[in-house]
């Protein structure tokens, strides 16, 4: 699937495509869409957004890694928090190094795209437009990272795994239960030792 900026019309998206005429506009943007009940918390947020500078996005190209035309420039995967934890792991195992989340007014498209240009990964929470329109489910997050730390991924999930970082996580299971009363003069004798019918 592609697109170019005459297909695309939620305006977050658009910043790279298409020049703000200042950030004032973004604000505004945030204070009707119902983010903000004032316009100068909303430009507050606003001046700590990191956006793309003009015509650094011509279009965009999305598709399945298997099915690959070309070799793409940014890996984004779906998943439960517990595997995008998963991911951390394998990732900070190969490149120690601390992985980051920046969280918005429901804006999940520009910091998606954002590793591309810095370079590392992003840990991102799907925005407004991806639940309602994309149907992104409400146990789903993301995790964004150049194709170019793939390999490196790869060898991490790996050698985690071997150590033990393994996926679905074990749930904490060496404890024992409670006995209630009852049960305890139920199933063990007054001095306390283990009924022989168990």
């Amino acid at each position: 699937m592609g697109a170019m900026a005459e297909d695309i019309n939620c305006i977050p998206c658009l910043v790279g495509f298409k020049k703000l005429k200042n950030k004032s506009d973004f604000a505004q943007f945030a204070l009707d869409m119902g983010y903000f009940d004032s316009l100068e918390p909303a430009a507050d947020l606003v001046e700590q957004l990191e956006l793309l500078k003009l015509g650094e996005v011509k279009g965009i190209v999305a598709f399945p890694l298997a099915k690959a035309p070309v070799s793409p420039d940014l890996l984004v995967i779906y998943g439960t928090p517990a595997q995008m934890s998963r991911l951390t792991y394998a990732y900070t195992y190969s490149h120690s190094r601390v992985i980051h989340s920046r969280t918005t007014f429901g804006l999940s498209c520009v910091p998606t795209v954002m590793p591309f240009w810095k370079e590392e990964p992003a840990l991102v929470h799907p925005g407004r437009g991806e639940s309602t329109l994309a149907g992104i489910d409400d146990s789903e997050m993301l995790f964004s990272t150049p194709v170019s730390h793939l390999e490196a991924l790869v060898d991490g999930l790996e050698k985690t795994h071997k150590s033990g970082l393994s996926y679905p996580i074990q749930g904490y299971v060496l404890y024992e239960p409670p006995l209630i009363p009852p049960m305890k003069a139920f199933w063990m004798p007054p001095d306390g030792s283990i009924d022989e019918r168990l």
